[in-house]
């Protein structure tokens, strides 16, 4: 053929022969054009090769029965007990939903609060473990509540109750040997985090939670209109307080008449001796076990009542206790009472690769990478070569139906 006439064109694209070397993402290409009559033509290094991978490991990092709560129409959080490691904008996937809520099970990228104070005076090294320390702080953020974490250096400690007006938090330590000084930081292990979500409202609540120390807050006897003088420190201050028969001392508590709650003791612990009434027969709560379903007699901000059923007895103060054996320790706080809230629950699960290479990586945290995976199992589920899904739009979920094997539900994302 021989060449009539030409005419200008444009490039659509080009192939790399050769990869070369030394390229880096967004370098700009520089065309030699010597007699070639063409000109104008701009490229960049959009991607580059990686190094040979040689392995990829993946682990899951697992929180069940989280509670969640909707904020509002466009957030809803995501309660752990009793706390979490997850990080600001962690990708989440949430699954296992109770009660299932659109828009949730699926990936989601997450909020988590950092709130932190610092210790006023120091804190003595404790001899054994589970001993109670009252800390005096600069402030109490918002979120540390009874059931919270806290953590000071490398001890963690358990979150008993706070005291706003003393700046006082009651805490259970972790270690033994540990002490603290002066203004060292404290600082709150999360125990919760928030999805960027716009969710239909949904009833579910975290419960609320109390510890006592039976010594100091149960009133004990059957005389009626009688009470007990009970002695205790927040902090370094001593007070007093009078507890009627038949009540338990929980100031400011959160509960209503006729709310159910669970009564717990720590393992070991003695049960509480009471009766129905002043000479009726006695009997042990917990009945059995270490928990047991009570309701709540509520008598002012500060006592409470507790019955077995709502009603139970003639006199609507609640139980009378007729004995309780406890350590004589007075910072044993052995006991708590836990709302029973409705709840939806779900999973929340962090999904984490490594991914080995041949030699250095050369790449930079927040560098984007382009990944092709694929998977050497030949088998469904179990030892299953096939499996079948279906898909139920009404409740977003797959069903998945190995050959051979009955129908179980998993979370799915409509996405």
């Amino acid at each position: 053929a021989v060449i009539d006439s030409i005419t200008k064109g444009s490039v659509d694209g080009f192939t790399v022969n050769e990869a070369g070397s030394d390229y880096r993402v967004n370098d700009v290409a520089s065309f030699d054009n010597t007699e070639t009559n063409g000109g104008g033509l701009a490229a960049y290094v959009e991607r580059v090769t990686g190094k040979p991978i040689t392995d990829v490991t993946t682990t899951v990092q697992t929180y069940q029965s989280n509670v969640l709560v909707w904020d509002n129409a466009n957030q809803v959080s995501v309660h752990v007990d009793p706390s979490h490691t997850f990080l600001e904008n962690d990708q989440i996937v949430i699954s296992g939903l109770s009660t299932y809520v659109s828009g949730l099970t699926k990936l989601h990228k997450i909020g988590v609060t950092s709130e932190s104070t610092k210790l006023v005076g120091e804190v003595a090294a404790n001899s054994t473990v589970g001993f109670v320390t009252d800390i005096f702080v600069v402030n109490i953020p918002s979120s540390v509540a009874a059931g919270t974490t806290v953590a000071i250096g490398t001890e963690r400690l358990s979150v008993l109750r706070t005291y706003p007006e003393n700046k006082v938090i009651r805490v259970l330590r972790g270690i033994t040997g540990s002490a603290h000084t002066a203004f060292t930081d404290v600082f709150l292990s999360p125990s919760s985090f928030t999805l960027p979500v716009k969710a239909p409202y949904f009833d579910s609540s975290v419960d609320d939670k109390v510890f006592f120390n039976s010594i100091q807050s149960v009133g004990i006897g059957t005389t009626t209109g009688s009470s007990s003088s009970r002695g205790y420190f927040v902090g370094d201050r001593h007070r007093t307080v009078s507890v009627p028969i038949q009540s338990v001392y929980l100031p400011n508590h959160p509960f209503k008449t006729g709310q159910q709650v669970t009564f717990e003791r720590v393992s070991g612990s003695q049960g509480f001796t009471v009766s129905t009434a002043e000479d009726t027969a006695t009997f042990s709560i917990p009945q059995s076990g270490n928990t047991e379903t009570l309701f709540v007699v509520k008598k002012s901000p500060d006592f409470i009542g507790l019955c077995t059923q709502v009603g139970l007895t003639t006199n609507t103060e609640g139980l009378y206790f007729r004995n309780i054996t406890s350590n004589s320790d007075s910072r044993d706080y052995r006991y708590s009472l836990t709302s029973n809230k409705v709840q939806v629950t779900a999973r929340a699960e962090k999904i984490k690769a490594r991914v080995s290479v041949s030699t250095a990586h050369g790449l930079a945290n927040g560098d984007t990478i382009k990944l092709s995976l694929n998977s050497e199992q030949s088998v469904g589920v179990g030892t299953s070569v096939s499996v079948y899904l279906k898909y139920n739009s009404t409740y977003d979920r797959l069903l998945v139906n190995p050959i051979g094997f009955n129908s179980t539900a998993v979370n799915a994302s409509t996405d």
